[in-house]
């Protein structure tokens, strides 16, 4: 988001219109002067690829042209990397094992020569051993950012953290929080969690197609005041009590004057986890592969985990050195200093069947036809 999303991730428009093109002069060998990097809103800004830019000519005495582009939904990516038309991507975890996509095993992405991510050891151990970006022992992602799709409240109007997903339904605030419009897998996952359901069961649509959760999903639906689509933005949030949202509008939310956090319902909270990959475009271009490698251990540095993943985007890092950089309310906030305790509480997207995928978003779309017709 699933937080594409994160701005942790960084986890949404439907395709991002634009496309930022970053040139410098170049005099480099045919085939190997762009690197070509399709990813989330927020994750390649400009002031970082300055920055790298710089670095990558003082280190190989040629200059290159970054050529980033913005997608909106993880359906964008496939195309563009399966016609070879991007060299570096920035898919969610569950796009590697997808039944539409499975990138590693159709060999659309090439695995990671570590001694060019000398980094990733700084990578909180839980996810460096994610089996969705291994194979046997070998890596073909970086994990980047994460986040929740989580409960956010707004300490205007809500006195006390919400303690549960069900403060959604709760009668003082229909038609004050607003929810993702087309995020029918976090929103059936959601709904699964406030009525109890197991862990394991909350992608499962043979299980939740029963009334008593079509009826409290098109509640969710029915009694939102509005939604926010691809990403939450400050304007959507803003006057309300209570959202659904990627973490991405908080900060800009606060410099509106509206103060609002993250919530940590006891059912747990759906997460996602975003990540840097190289596809095959790369294979016979060793220079811009190997600069590729250089640009995900750059993300993966101290200032970029802070100054852009956590601050910028209010996404949870990946890193666990960084600490000494941090603030101790970001400290408390971002739970670097108990990742473990920080993953018994997130609940990782599973990898939907594409019945499961198609029911679930039957399940919603229904959800929004009451509405509509309320």
């Amino acid at each position: 988001m699933s937080v594409t999303v994160t701005q942790c991730f960084l986890k949404w428009l439907a395709v991002i219109l634009s496309v930022v093109w970053i040139t410098l002069p170049l005099t480099v060998s045919a085939g190997e002067d762009v690197l070509r990097m399709l990813v989330w809103e927020g994750y390649a800004p400009e002031k970082s690829i300055n920055i790298f830019q710089k670095f990558v000519e003082k280190k190989y005495k040629k200059k290159i042209r970054i050529e980033v582009s913005f997608v909106s939904n993880s359906d964008s990516f496939y195309d563009p990397v399966r016609d070879k038309k991007v060299d570096v991507i920035s898919p969610t975890y569950h796009m590697f094992n997808d039944q539409r996509w499975v990138l590693i095993d159709k060999g659309l992405i090439l695995a990671l020569d570590m001694d060019n991510i000398p980094n990733f050891k700084n990578i909180s151990p839980v996810l460096q051993e994610a089996e969705y970006l291994n194979r046997s022992g070998i890596k073909y992602a970086a994990p980047l950012a994460q986040g929740p799709y989580g409960l956010v409240y707004n300490t205007k109007f809500v006195e006390n953290t919400p303690e549960s997903w069900n403060v959604l339904w709760a009668p003082e605030y229909r038609g004050k929080y607003v929810i993702a419009a087309n995020e029918y897998m976090h929103n059936c996952m959601l709904t699964a969690l406030a009525l109890g359901y197991p862990r394991d069961s909350l992608h499962k649509f043979d299980i939740l197609n029963n009334n008593e959760f079509k009826t409290k999903l098109a509640e969710l639906a029915k009694n939102a005041h509005s939604f926010w689509d691809g990403t939450d933005k400050p304007d959507d949030l803003f006057g309300h009590s209570l959202a659904t949202s990627w973490g991405f509008a908080l900060k800009e939310l606060k410099e509106k004057g509206e103060i609002w956090r993250l919530a940590e319902p006891k059912e747990g909270t759906v997460y996602w986890v975003d990540n840097y990959s190289i596809t095959w475009a790369l294979k016979d271009k060793p220079l811009l592969r190997k600069i590729a490698e250089e640009w995900i251990n750059y993300t993966l540095s101290p200032d970029f985990q802070v100054e852009v993943i956590s601050r910028d985007l209010s996404c949870f890092p990946v890193t666990t050195n960084i600490q000494h950089r941090l603030t101790k309310e970001e400290i408390n906030t971002l739970h670097v200093d108990k990742p473990e305790e920080y993953q018994k509480t997130r609940i990782r997207e599973s990898d939907l069947s594409l019945r499961d995928r198609h029911g679930l978003e039957l399940l919603w779309k229904d959800a929004m036809k009451k509405r509509a017709n309320r």
